[in-house]
């Protein structure tokens, strides 16, 4: 699924359907939102659009045996209509965004695109599309309203898709309808533009003073001394602390993480190992060894072992910092605080590390 919009590809739509398309893009993460979306297209519009949602068993999407991303292009060439459902900016959005390029080809098209949004953050390139707040009653009544009665909504079409009067009542009822059900499974609670999310998301090790003592004495080469501490830190010790994003990597629930709640790191590294693209990734071994550093008091250095986590709409790779030490001695422990470091893919896909020019030139 990393093909990029700069590869070369036959821009040629297919032949176009009876019925015009809409196609919902979104991570899956968000299928629940879909699936209403869906259902309320199937219902006020009497099955006269086509919705392209490939999350779904039930809505047209990519057929088995076939090229999927062939088959995501062909559905974006015919959409006459694309609905970008977006939640938080610490998401990969990288595919949606994908999705939503190839929609416009071949250009000029007249393909429209449609944010719907929950809460303020939108993708900076839709900044002067149309945007949809779902939680909001007014948009999402402009919203409806616009989709089953504007002559222009579907462009192929050339009418609209029913023949509901604007702004009638049965249309603010279905818009209702709409806004209730999208309630029901919005995010708890939206990120806004004045509050805090996680670019770099950190977790608190604890290790008691026992565990800090076996790993200073522990004896035999170096590599024999980080093993001690790699056993220690993944099948001994708890986590203590950590943000929404660590949940994501680790696919955990039960984040962001407060005393008095504490979680295995074990159970974290088993989960992650069952899910992660990159289970033989040797970030385990990069993290020890900095722990290793710091309890026995040198200075720690990332070796960049990075891996994908246990969310496969996310794309990124993240690398272990230790950040902050910190020795508690009258509760007889320590918390180590690890940053996972987030990096930059190139057009493969594949971590990019930027050098900063320290002349200014670059």
């Amino acid at each position: 699924m990393g093909d990029q919009l700069s590869h070369t590809v036959d821009v040629t739509p297919p032949p176009v359907a009876d019925n015009p398309l809409l196609f919902i893009s979104h991570r899956h993460a968000q299928k629940s939102i879909a699936d209403v979306l869906k259902v309320f297209l199937e219902t006020w519009t009497g099955g006269q659009v086509e919705v392209h949602q490939s999350s779904s068993a039930d809505a047209e999407g990519p057929r088995q045996g076939q090229n999927l991303t062939r088959e995501l292009r062909n559905a974006l060439w015919r959409a006459g209509v694309v609905v970008l459902l977006y939640t938080t900016q610490d998401e990969d959005w990288s595919y949606c965004m994908w999705e939503c390029g190839v929609a416009q080809l071949p250009e000029p098209s007249d393909t429209k695109t449609i944010v719907l949004q929950s809460s303020e953050q939108y993708p900076a390139v839709f900044a002067e599309q149309l945007r949809v707040g779902m939680s909001s009653e007014t948009d999402i009544e402009k919203f409806v309203n616009n989709l089953l009665t504007d002559q222009d909504y579907f462009p192929k079409l050339g009418r609209a898709v029913t023949k509901h009067l604007p702004h009638s009542q049965i249309v603010k009822n279905a818009a209702a309808d709409l806004h209730n059900e999208l309630r029901a499974v919005l995010p708890e609670r939206g990120v806004d533009d004045n509050e805090e999310w996680p670019p770099y998301p950190q977790l608190t090790i604890m290790l008691s003073d026992e565990q800090l003592a076996r790993i200073k004495a522990a004896e035999g080469s170096v590599e024999d001394k980080i093993a001690v501490a790699h056993r220690i830190v993944f099948e001994e010790c708890d986590v203590v602390g950590g943000d929404g994003k660590i949940g994501s990597i680790f696919g955990v629930n039960g984040f962001p993480l407060r005393r008095p709640t504490t979680i295995p790191m074990r159970e974290l590294v088993e989960r992650w190992t069952n899910y992660s693209p990159t289970p033989g990734s040797r970030w385990r071994d990069d993290l020890a060894r900095q722990i290793w550093d710091t309890v026995t008091g040198g200075n720690p250095t990332a070796r960049w072992q990075l891996m994908r986590g246990a969310d496969l709409d996310n794309t990124a790779w993240y690398g272990p910092v230790v950040r902050y030490f910190k020795r508690i001695r009258a509760e007889h422990r320590a918390e180590v605080d690890v940053t996972f470091c987030k990096f930059r893919l190139d057009g493969d896909k594949r971590p990019e590390i930027e050098v900063v020019d320290v002349n200014g030139d670059g």
